[in-house]
């Protein structure tokens, strides 16, 4: 090694050999330390683990990761849920209703489900939801229509029936509109996004017999109602 060094750089030839070595120390270790620098800038950087191949990630923390995602697309979902009716007053046993909910001009029929029109009032009335568009504001109102089977099979069908086999000039529609009681609200709901869940009571009165808007100077009925970001 001496002998290489005193080779290249001649001038070295005079010096003593303890300071021969001291230089063949310190380029062996330079040359080894540009080798490494070089090769090492060469070598690729290995991939960055992720959240699917990192030591000690689990399959369930993964899938709880996708279902926040998934929750946190579910609460911009709002709903209305329309928990049920109570009548005040005096009414036949057997009314059945059919309610319009009307909230931001979106209009949504209760009950709704396949072949169920009518919906019998009483303590176990289902419960119905309905998926409305995203808002910062609902404006919420109420109408209802209401029949009784009872009194159209006791007295509105057979005056009608009576009319029609005598055949007399007077149109039997006044019979047929007694059937159906219309209800109307006198107010509107609002509901702003930051008070839901949000539960409400929204009266209605019954129209005047005769009359196609002068509403009852009493309240008539009660529709519960709540809207939130679940549908139950």
């Amino acid at each position: 090694m001496l002998k290489v060094i005193t080779d290249i750089v001649p001038f070295m030839e005079p010096y003593p050999t303890w300071i021969k070595g001291v230089v063949a120390f310190w380029m062996a270790l330079t040359a080894a330390c540009i080798i490494l620098l070089v090769f090492g800038r060469l070598s690729p950087i290995p991939n960055q683990p992720t959240a699917k191949n990192m030591p000690g990630s689990s399959s369930a923390e993964q899938k709880g990761s996708s279902s926040e995602m998934q929750n946190s697309n579910n609460s911009d979902e709002v709903w209305l849920i329309i928990r049920g009716i109570e009548l005040y007053g005096t009414h036949e046993s057997d009314a059945e209703v059919q309610v319009t909910a009307t909230i931001n001009e979106n209009k949504f029929l209760y009950p709704s489900r396949a072949g169920v029109n009518w919906l019998r009032v009483g303590p176990e009335m289902a419960e119905q939801s309905f998926s409305l568009p995203r808002s910062s504001r609902y404006e919420v109102t109420f109408s209802m229509l209401m029949k009784n089977v009872n009194v159209y099979q006791r007295e509105i069908y057979p005056k009608t029936l009576e009319r029609i086999q005598e055949s007399q000039s007077e149109k039997t529609s006044d019979y047929i509109n007694a059937l159906t009681n219309k209800f109307l609200s006198v107010k509107v709901d609002y509901v702003d996004i930051s008070k839901i869940p949000y539960e409400g009571r929204f009266i209605l009165y019954k129209l005047m017999e005769g009359t196609p808007d002068i509403r009852g100077a009493y309240p008539s009925a009660e529709i519960r109602y709540i809207i939130k970001k679940s549908p139950n």
